[in-house]
């Protein structure tokens, strides 16, 4: 672009110097044919040396027909000469006609020869204001050859100085991209690593739930329905549990997940926890006031039994049957005792055993808890880095468009100067033309110039 106007701004200098010069042998032949086409004489005086030279053929004619000549002719001659005279007065006559004539004739040709010396006097002042105007134009015209030589060698410096910030935009884009591609695949990485450590815990919980399945069996088979029916309601708020853990794993692999609805899922978590928690801590009061009333129900029997046996035995003291009766009763009583105590001691380990069950249970889900609490602040932490990452995406983001932006500016400052020097060289080129116009008109005056010039020499 910038070197076709170049060329275009040479091409109209040419054009301009031979359209000058052109001017100029147009003038130098319009002047030399005004020349050729002026008369050598005019037509008034060579009408008035005609009439002087039949004036002096007159004069010369009567003084050859003198008075004294005339007495020595005949008749004939007498004749003659008296034609000759009316021939003498007719050219007389003509000839005051003709200087009459020639009278008028010469002050036409004084008006004119004043008209001439006024309008030449005229054209003298009009050639000097077209000299000076030509002066103008020619100072315009050497002025605005300075400025295409200097919009040509901006236009120059402008295109170089184009490239040279495309050249480093171009950079600054391909850095900025490398360094994009460099951080999405530290993210997928470590999106990675957070997906094989989450698949891993779950893996681990899903073991723990399968023992803790095993042991809800157990305690199934050895324990009562209603415990049964909890510790499988616990089993399966795990297994809800491990199906929340897997859709966070879901949605973790999502990179957009948005901050409100995480928290919100965190703050239901918590309140599930809290809630967990507190069932299994009624439970666990629960069992104990069950284990402290199964105590107390046995205290009293075994209060009663003995009651009754002292009974038995102060009456057997009382009777003193001697048959033998009262030692059979107490041996009674005491087999009675014997298998009451049994029973008791194996329901207390029952009971125990029980405790110490629910106790691991609870325990194994502090522990389970606690590792959710762990992933939860992993998750946090692996949020907390996507936002690092994201932030640091959006300032390089702003950092591009502030490339962009100041790309665009460039180009539209190269758009706007373009167009200033587009509209310079169309002011110029119209300048140009009517210097043109101005140097025919100044040639064409010059020329009248020249040829009134001519005029008054030959008027001379």
């Amino acid at each position: 672009m910038f070197s076709s106007l170049s060329q275009r701004l040479q091409r109209g200098k040419d054009e301009l110097s031979a359209y000058l010069n052109r001017n100029h042998v147009q003038s130098a032949g319009l002047q030399s044919n005004f020349r050729r086409s002026l008369p050598v004489e005019s037509p008034l005086e060579s009408y008035g040396k005609k009439g002087r030279d039949l004036l002096l053929s007159a004069q010369n004619l009567v003084s050859f027909i003198s008075p004294t000549s005339k007495e020595g002719y005949s008749s004939k001659n007498e004749v003659s000469s008296s034609d000759l005279i009316l021939r003498i007065e007719n050219l007389e006559t003509r000839n005051a006609r003709l200087e009459a004539e020639i009278q008028e004739k010469n002050k036409l040709l004084h008006e004119q020869r004043l008209d001439i010396y006024r309008r030449r006097e005229e054209e003298e002042d009009v050639r000097e204001d077209l000299l000076k105007r030509c002066r103008v134009a020619e100072a315009l015209r050497d002025e605005a050859l300075d400025s295409f030589d200097e919009a040509i060698s901006q236009l120059k410096f402008l295109e170089r100085k184009f490239k040279d910030e495309a050249l480093r935009a171009d950079e600054e884009l391909q850095r900025v991209q490398e360094e994009s591609d460099n951080l999405l695949s530290s993210k997928q990485l470590a999106m990675e690593a957070m997906k094989s450590t989450l698949q891993r815990e779950i893996e681990e919980l899903k073991s723990k739930c399968a023992e803790h399945s095993l042991t809800i069996q157990k305690l199934q088979d050895e324990s009562k329905k209603e415990e049964y029916e909890k510790l499988q309601k616990l089993s399966e708020d795990q297994a809800k549990q491990i199906e929340s853990l897997r859709t966070e794993l879901k949605k973790a692999d999502n990179f957009y997940l948005s901050r409100a609805k995480f928290d919100a899922r965190l703050r239901e978590e918590a309140k599930k926890a809290n809630e967990e928690k507190e069932a299994l801590q009624s439970m666990v009061d629960s069992l104990k006031a069950r284990e402290n009333e199964q105590h107390g129900i046995m205290k009293k029997q075994i209060e009663y039994i003995l009651d009754r046996v002292q009974g038995s035995l102060l009456d057997c003291i009382a009777v003193q049957d001697c048959d033998g009766k009262g030692l059979e009763l107490v041996e009674m009583l005491r087999s009675e005792n014997s298998k009451l105590t049994a029973d008791l001691s194996a329901l207390t380990d029952q009971l125990e055993g029980e405790r110490r069950g629910l106790q691991g249970e609870a325990s194994k889900n502090i522990s389970m808890k606690r590792e959710i609490e762990a992933l939860r602040s992993d998750q946090s932490k692996l949020v907390l880095e996507k936002e690092a990452m994201s932030n640091k995406i959006s300032s390089l983001e702003v950092e591009f468009n502030e490339l962009r932006s100041n790309f665009s500016e460039v180009k539209y400052l190269a758009d706007q100067r373009r167009k200033i020097l587009e509209s310079t060289l169309e002011r110029l080129s119209m300048k140009a033309t009517a210097e043109d116009k101005e140097e025919k008109a100044r040639k064409e005056w010059e020329a009248e110039v020249v040829a009134l010039q001519c005029d008054r020499q030959c008027l001379r």
